[in-house]
């Protein structure tokens, strides 16, 4: 049986072969930075440069298959929604969501390689980025996640993670959000 640290491995060959500039988010790189948890998912984020995105989302419908529906279909969510949403062979779930110009995502910048099995090391978002990015998510589980982030790290970005969620205030309204991490920092002690 393939792991999903296999599964990753792969798909990152697959996306470093290509030319693709990339990071794993989400459960993946909890691994690392928090309190380690079973995901059964792979989410990354690819950079498309915004050129030929339509032939980058063909491209990895010939090595996944579409989790609902058909390529078409999911062609035409992952450009309206910028996630393409995939499964292996095995039937994990890949979320691949898209992203813009690698020169100048400050998230790709932090992102660094981390070894997760003697043989396998992979590109993850740092601590800061996923204590970001799961803010924005904020569902139960996602808090739970940067609780677990907040206790293991020694220290954090707090300019970082604040600069990045006032650039997504403009898209929605995550005030609530905010203050669950404002009571999380606290009771952290952070």
């Amino acid at each position: 049986m393939i792991t999903l640290f296999e599964e990753a491995a792969e798909l990152q060959e697959l996306l470093l072969a290509e030319g693709l500039a990339f990071f794993f988010v989400g459960g993946i790189p909890l691994q690392i930075w928090g309190q380690p948890r079973l995901t059964t998912d792979i989410d990354l984020t690819v950079f498309t440069e915004l050129v030929n995105e339509n032939e980058r989302i063909r491209w990895l419908l010939t090595r996944y298959k579409p989790l609902i529906g058909d390529d078409s279909s999911t062609l035409e969510f992952a450009r309206h929604r910028r996630v393409l949403i995939l499964q292996s062979e095995s039937k994990t779930e890949i979320d691949v969501m898209l992203g813009g110009l690698a020169d100048i995502s400050e998230e790709l910048r932090r992102s660094s390689y981390q070894q997760f099995t003697p043989s396998i090391s992979l590109n993850i978002c740092s601590a800061d980025s996923l204590i970001a990015l799961k803010t924005v998510a904020g569902r139960m589980q996602d808090m739970a996640d940067i609780e677990s982030v907040l206790i293991k790290q020694n220290s954090v970005d707090w300019d970082y993670i604040m600069g990045y969620l006032d650039q997504v205030m403009d898209y929605e309204d995550i005030s609530a959000k905010i203050d669950q991490l404002d009571h999380l920092r606290k009771t952290c002690g952070k």
